[in-house]
């Protein structure tokens, strides 16, 4: 067809799962960053050292690829617990860890500072590895709690928002389910009024008691007997 051309068109590049040191650049050097730094909270705490000196030590939150590498790294001792346990608190403060004072362990190529700082990790005492890992569940709290006061916002928005004639409709229907009850238990009186009159005048014209049972009316033996020959 005349005034067109055909053109080979490539196919889009897959995106694929695996985040690579680029695109944390990339995202670093965007708008966003404060928007994930506010879920992945990274903060500086104390920690006391055995001579009684406090040590500085910045800690961050782990992203879900961390957590996931965790669990992966660890699934050869599922059969050991408290093993598994162990390794995976030791790990995932490995990561959690960013600087402990001056010294600087955010760079995960630098097989020197990664390696003392695992050493250190291995050689501190349950006691203090306890500590570190309640500092780092305090982070998560602090994280948790600023967005459930978020969500509380939102709700006491969403109140303010809402129709106002809701709260009364749900009054209005409370009020209307009483008054069904109401009726129903004015039906069952009349009924059982009714029944009873029913049984006078049977046993008035007739001279057979009406014995109910269970509310039901039902004829009964006769109050006397209608003849003296059988």
């Amino acid at each position: 067809m005349a005034g067109t051309f055909k053109t080979d068109k490539k196919p889009a590049p897959e995106i694929l799962f695996d985040l690579l040191p680029e695109d944390d650049l990339s995202l670093k050097e965007a708008d966003l960053l404060q928007f994930v730094n506010h879920g992945q909270l990274q903060k500086q705490v104390d920690i006391p050292g055995v001579d009684g000196r406090v040590y500085k030590v910045e800690m961050a939150l782990l992203w879900d690829d961390d957590h996931i590498d965790v669990l992966r790294r660890t699934s050869a001792y599922a059969n050991d617990p408290l093993l598994r346990v162990k390794l995976m608190r030791r790990l995932k403060l490995h990561k959690a860890i960013q600087t402990i004072g001056q010294v600087d362990y955010t760079n995960k190529e630098d097989p020197a500072a990664q390696r003392q700082l695992w050493t250190l990790l291995a050689r501190l005492s349950d006691s203090q590895m306890e500590y570190l890992d309640s500092q780092y569940v305090r982070l998560e709290l602090e994280r948790n709690m600023s967005f459930i006061q978020a969500i509380k916002a939102l709700s006491g928005q969403l109140d303010d928002t809402a129709p106002r004639d809701l709260k009364p409709r749900e009054t209005k229907t409370e009020q209307q389910a009483e008054e069904h009850v109401q009726h129903f238990e004015q039906v069952a009186a009349a009924r059982k009024v009714q029944t009873e009159s029913l049984a006078t005048v049977i046993e008035e014209k007739t001279g057979i008691v009406e014995q109910p049972v269970e509310g039901a009316p039902r004829v009964g033996s006769p109050k006397q007997s209608l003849g003296t020959n059988g």
